[in-house]
């Protein structure tokens, strides 16, 4: 069947699935909470049993004394919402955008490593293949590729997906723990650091070969297919 305007033909004879994306910050912090999923879940897990843990001996302890202070009321209603706190993370794996410096920082280096310097309005056009032995992806320029990585599968560790994004996550490089993360100064680095393990993504909306689940049901047959 002949590719129409509207379903334009593949970049390459090997590629199954492909997309073409504009990335600006809000898409990018998709990527970034699809990279950090599994991580985040893990973490709030680690914290929701350290804060289980806390609650039952503030609550064997307040029992024992037979007394409540006001500061022991304070102390308990903020070890539950830290436990709160922990379970949603381990149950969704959300990313806190937080400090807004850090942030910034991680948006800055990811731009820059596709081609885009500092600004209110960043913006990178990216491609996105999924072909039969490795994913690609390349930066366009006008339309045109202006630098490119291909990976094999065996590169990536597993596949998220976002509301807009199917994310082929490149390893699980380790930044620390969440409450030690929201105070470090390394932070930025870390996560600037694992960036560079460059995951491909692509866009549910411009998705040409087959449907998102097929493309997931894909990346997940190639990745646990590696060696």
């Amino acid at each position: 069947m002949a590719a129409s305007e509207s379903m334009p033909a593949m970049s390459a004879g090997d590629v199954v699935y492909e997309s073409t994306l504009v990335v600006d910050e809000p898409l990018l912090r998709e990527l970034v909470s699809a990279k950090d999923r599994s991580m985040n879940k893990r973490d709030g897990l680690v914290m929701a049993v350290v804060w289980a843990v806390v609650l039952a001996a503030y609550i064997w302890g307040t029992v024992a004394a037979g007394v409540m202070t006001a500061w022991g009321v304070v102390a308990g209603v903020a070890i539950l919402a830290l436990l709160g706190w922990s379970v949603a993370l381990a149950v969704t794996g959300f990313t806190l955008f937080w400090p807004k410096r850090s942030w910034r920082k991680t948006a800055d280096h990811w731009f820059a490593r596709h081609g885009v310097g500092t600004g209110n309005d960043q913006r990178c056009e990216l491609r996105s293949s999924a072909c039969l032995s490795e994913a690609r992806c390349c930066v366009l320029r006008d339309g045109r590729p202006a630098g490119s990585v291909a990976k094999p599968y065996k590169a990536f560790s597993h596949v998220e997906e976002t509301e807009h994004l199917v994310v082929l996550v490149a390893g699980d490089g380790e930044v620390g723990s969440v409450l030690h993360n929201m105070f470090s100064p390394s932070y930025a680095d870390k996560l600037a650091e694992r960036a560079d393990l460059e995951d491909i993504c692509w866009d549910k909306r411009t998705l040409r070969g087959g449907t998102p689940e097929q493309l997931v049901e894909y990346l997940e047959r190639k990745v646990g297919a590696r060696s």
